[in-house]
């Protein structure tokens, strides 16, 4: 495998505004260039991280899973000449808005 990335986002539940909070997360490393056999997504907890200061009674790990996943498609299953639209917004505060009607929105792309 080559050029695997990561994305990570933290959420939870904030009492002062009575809502789910996502925040991406910063990463020492979201990308490596060759994956040889296995890789380790670090975050040091500083004063810049989200959860600076919690301790284990603030986690809620409802949403924490290694997720495996193995695709394979077929040439006619391939949408050629197109690809997908974000489906998230990120504000001037880090907040990040997930828009799951457009899962699976796609627009016209150049093809190399």
């Amino acid at each position: 495998m080559v050029e695997a990335e990561v994305d990570l986002t933290i959420t939870y539940w904030s009492a002062k505004s009575d809502r789910r909070i996502f925040k991406r997360v910063k990463l020492e490393r979201a990308k490596i260039n060759f994956f040889s056999t296995s890789w380790t997504v670090v975050r040091p907890i500083d004063e810049d991280s989200i959860i600076y200061g919690w301790n284990d009674e603030d986690f809620d790990d409802s949403y924490a899973r290694q997720v495996y996943d193995r695709m394979s498609y077929t040439a006619e299953e391939v949408r050629w000449g197109r690809k997908f639209e974000p489906i998230f917004d990120q504000d001037n505060d880090g907040m990040i808005h997930i828009d799951l009607d457009r899962l699976n929105a796609n627009k016209e792309s150049p093809l190399n």
